[in-house]
Formats: structure tokens, C-alpha cells, sequence
């Protein structure tokens, strides 16, 4: 939909291994609040580090000047940002090659939009059978 662009994630992009979330911090997807099971496997964000489900997770081509492309999980929330942060740019005129991804849990001009599982996880008890469904209320207004 958007392009090579957001195809791609940077090296620097990725978050460390020691700096992602613990499995055992995690008994839900923290994107739809799903619990893991058997047939319900727990997997890594690779640019936030959080614990997400299947559903939850979608895979790009990670690329870096000295090794060769692999591909990486990303959360779909981690992508939504991408693609919001592109779509800014876009509007503003501002060539996409200069889109600084150095920062994925900040828009550009919206400081104070920043995404909390631990946050998040505790504003509801009740399961949300959909990504969307438990974003919808807090972060789709800005779109």
C-alpha cells in the first residue's frame, strides 16, 4: 500500500534482545489481550520489544550495509505507526527518504501520543477479540 518504504526496517531500528519485554511479564497479547496458549504462540516485536500473538504480528525485511536482508516481526502497532508517520510526511511535502524511524514510539509533532502496554493492558479487564477494536477509542481519532 505504501511502498518499498515501509517494506523495509533499519538496523537501527531493531530493538536489542536484552532490551525486549520477558515472556513471562506477558500472559496476553499485548496488542488484543488474547491469552497465550498451545496454539496461541508468543512472539517479538522487533522494534518495540513487546510480546504479541500471531494475529497481532506482521513480518518485514530488515536491512543493514554489512549483512544480508532478513526478515523481522513487527506488531501491527509498530506498523501502524510506520504508516502514520509516512502519511505525515507525505502531507507535509517532505520527501519519504528523510522519514527518521530513529524514534518509532513518537509521531512527528504529536510529543505526547506515546504507547504504554503496561498503560493500556490495565484500562480494561475485559478480552478485545480484535486489534482494532481495543486501538480504536484511543489512537484512531488521529487518523
Amino acid at each position: 500500500m505504501f511502498g518499498p518504504i515501509l517494506d523495509v526496517v533499519r538496523v537501527e531500528e531493531l530493538k536489542p534482545r536484552s532490551k525486549w519485554v520477558p515472556n513471562m511479564a506477558r500472559s496476553t497479547c499485548s496488542m488484543c489481550n488474547e491469552r497465550f496458549s498451545l496454539f496461541r504462540h508468543k512472539h517479538h516485536c522487533r522494534t518495540c520489544g513487546e510480546v504479541v500473538c500471531m494475529d497481532c504480528y506482521t513480518t518485514k525485511t530488515a536491512v543493514s550495509p554489512t549483512a544480508e536482508p532478513s526478515r523481522v516481526i513487527v506488531c501491527v502497532f509498530c506498523l501502524a505507526k510506520r504508516e502514520r508517520q509516512f502519511l505525515l510526511h507525505q502531507a507535509a511535502g517532505t520527501p519519504p527518504h528523510t522519514i527518521d524511524f530513529a524514534n518509532p514510539f513518537q509521531y512527528v509533532g504529536d510529543e505526547t501520543d506515546v504507547f504504554d502496554p503496561m498503560q493500556y493492558s490495565k484500562s480494561s479487564s475485559k478480552k478485545r477479540s480484535s486489534f482494532m477494536r481495543s486501538i480504536s477509542k484511543r489512537y484512531l481519532a488521529f487518523w
